[in-house]
């Protein structure tokens, strides 16, 4: 809040606004796995299913953020939370249909070897991907 004040932002909207932000941090992680897999199906000229899992969030995201803020009243709060979810099923879905797409693959066709943790906590390799 106070970064925002500092910068110019209107008192009015700098608690909104850093209230979500500070709960769509738990999705940034789902979007920036989401984001990868994107792009690494898209260098393998695999588009058609990020189309789909797209098309298929949409609604998901319009109904849960109804939800949250309409229903439940949790304004921009609701809003991060339902955010953050979409997107860590999204990330979720294209984890899984990228493990079925390599798996059917003959194995020197392979170009993903699996989740491997220390490829994971490599933080300058996910700044350089995104």
């Amino acid at each position: 809040k106070d970064l925002l004040l500092l910068v110019g932002q209107h008192p009015s909207l700098a608690k909104p606004a850093s209230n979500y932000i500070r709960l769509s941090i738990p999705g940034i992680y789902s979007f920036a796995i989401s984001i990868s897999l994107q792009r690494f199906l898209a260098a393998q000229k695999v588009t058609e299913p990020l189309w789909w899992v797209s098309l298929g969030t949409l609604p998901i995201h319009v109904c849960i953020t109804y939800i949250f803020v309409g229903s439940f009243h949790l304004g921009e709060r609701g809003a991060a939370v339902a955010w953050s979810i979409v997107h860590t099923l999204r990330a979720f879905v294209l984890l899984l249909y990228t493990i079925q797409l390599e798996s059917s693959k003959p194995e020197h066709l392979k170009a993903w070897k699996g989740v491997q943790l220390e490829e994971m906590l490599d933080v300058k390799r996910w700044i350089r991907i995104l």
